[in-house]
């Protein structure tokens, strides 16, 4: 329980984890590579045949600190030492801000074309997660008490959570010509899943803390905070790699789907829409409650922060704040709903501009969403290149970069959704925002694909063969016009 509470309040302080639309450089990508079909069903690579092996083929994470070293660490002066700037990382944070983190590792990737169809099998280990940070209650302990004197100040936004499970799955896509002549391709995918651990925050959770004007002692009520958590004894215990993997020994399971579209609406305009991550997560095994109890807790006033050491006033607090309850009751999770919607203009016979937008609910019931415009060009069969400027909810601009190669049947891309902070110095970066991977993609399918539709699309006439009336225009024996 000690370790869980210091991690959800100490932790916001320092680290504001990117979030989930920050995939848009990779999805204005489309279905260059086995793992973008994690983005929209519908997706998948120029290829008749391909596969990935666990490791190497996809790695996702995405971590932005918000703070960078240099922030959090100032200099003694005099000496070669560093302290910790608390007052100057807690004026970096406004109302609002949150933490998040998203990631996902391919373990493995099969995936087959033939003719109009495709057919996949993976399995991906994934993690979403993160919480709303407590600004009030943050600014009240590092700044001191002595300004909210009698004053009662209330933290309400206790918010959080985290999972991370598991999936394995099946996806199906296929092109289908609707309108006379537009390509249409559908796909879905459907996942088994094993939840690993979990840990969420109640939703009507909060803080109040109260200065006595007489004694300066500070009063701290948790309100209704409870943190519930499932699989943290099995991850740490002897059998936490057979309960990872699953195999019978893992009764936190769920089902979830994606569907996908993408239409190519004339030779230049192709629109594409996705929902993702529909599904739950029954949890059964190792459930526990840990409950902030009503009872005020009292702690002595201080004028400043560098007075007390707030991790071990909180470590000499939990044992009277919380109570640890092991429960039976199941209770299922949402793994976090995703939409992405975008559009892709053909401006040159090699180049187009993308624009998208996405939406996130995250699986404890923050909402976010996204939005970005970038430019993808094909440098002969060898080099894709790819830009995005993208905007998040919580986040300022940032210009995104990605690149693929192929060379024969290997495949090898890097997508990196804030260059510019890469590009800092070490002190100075807030971050690291990255998706790398290395796939086996056999065979090409486009310019087959070209061929075949063009000869689908010529013969879709609206009349049947015996209508056809070019006989009457023109009387080959003769030469002369029935009319």
């Amino acid at each position: 329980m000690k370790k869980i509470a210091v991690f959800f309040i100490l932790g916001a302080m320092f680290f504001n984890i990117a979030q989930g639309q920050s995939d848009l450089t990779f999805y204005h990508m489309g279905g260059f590579t086995p793992q973008s079909s994690i983005n929209n069903a519908s997706f998948f690579p120029d290829a008749e045949f391909y596969f990935s092996l666990p490791g190497i083929s996809g790695l996702n994470t995405k971590i932005n600190t918000r703070l960078s070293y240099n922030q959090l660490m100032q200099p003694v002066e005099g000496t070669d030492s560093v302290k910790l700037d608390l007052h100057g990382a807690l004026a970096q944070l406004s109302d609002g801000d949150n933490l998040r983190m998203m990631g996902d590792v391919s373990i493995f990737q099969f995936g087959v074309r033939s003719g109009h169809r495709a057919f996949s099998l993976f399995a991906n280990i994934r993690f979403d997660g993160g919480f709303n940070y407590p600004v009030s209650f943050l600014n009240y302990f590092v700044n001191g008490n002595g300004n909210f004197i009698g004053e009662r100040v209330e933290e309400s936004r206790l918010r959080g959570g985290g999972i991370v499970y598991n999936e394995v799955g099946l996806g199906y896509s296929q092109e289908i010509i609707v309108m006379t002549d537009k390509i249409l391709r559908v796909g879905t995918r459907v996942k088994y899943l094993h939840g690993i651990a979990h840990a969420s925050v109640s939703d009507d959770a909060s803080v109040t803390m109260l200065t006595d004007p007489n004694s300066f002692d500070i009063n701290v009520n948790f309100n209704n905070a409870t943190i519930r958590t499932a699989g943290l004894n099995e991850i740490e215990g002897e059998n936490m790699t057979g309960y990872a993997i699953g195999f019978g020994q893992n009764r936190n399971t769920g089902f979830a789907f994606d569907l996908g579209a993408d239409m190519d609406v004339n030779d230049k305009l192709n629109v594409t829409l996705a929902v993702n991550d529909i599904g739950f997560i029954n949890w059964k095994q190792d459930i526990e409650s840990h409950t902030f109890q009503n009872e005020g807790v009292v702690l002595g006033g201080f004028d400043d922060v560098n007075d007390i050491d707030i991790a071990d006033a909180l470590e000499d607090s939990l044992d009277a704040w919380t109570a640890t309850n092991s429960t039976v009751d199941e209770f299922k999770t949402a793994i976090g709903a995703r939409v992405i919607a975008g559009a892709n203009y053909l401006i040159t016979e090699n180049g187009y501009v993308s624009g998208s937008i996405a939406y996130k609910r995250s699986s404890y019931n923050s909402t976010e969403f996204g939005y970005g415009i970038g430019y993808t060009h094909q440098i002969g069969r060898v080099l894709t290149l790819s830009s995005t400027v993208s905007k998040d909810q919580f986040r300022s601009v940032k210009v995104g970069g990605g690149f693929g190669i192929r060379v024969g049947s290997l495949q090898l891309y890097g997508v990196f959704d804030d260059v510019l902070n890469a590009a800092r110095s070490t002190g100075d970066i807030r971050g690291l925002d990255a998706r790398i991977g290395l796939n086996f993609v056999i065979g090409r399918s486009s310019r087959e694909k070209k061929e075949r539709v063009k000869v689908e699309k010529e013969e879709l006439s609206p009349f049947p063969p015996e209508y056809d009336l070019d006989h009457l225009l023109n009387d080959e024996d003769d030469g002369s016009s029935k009319f």
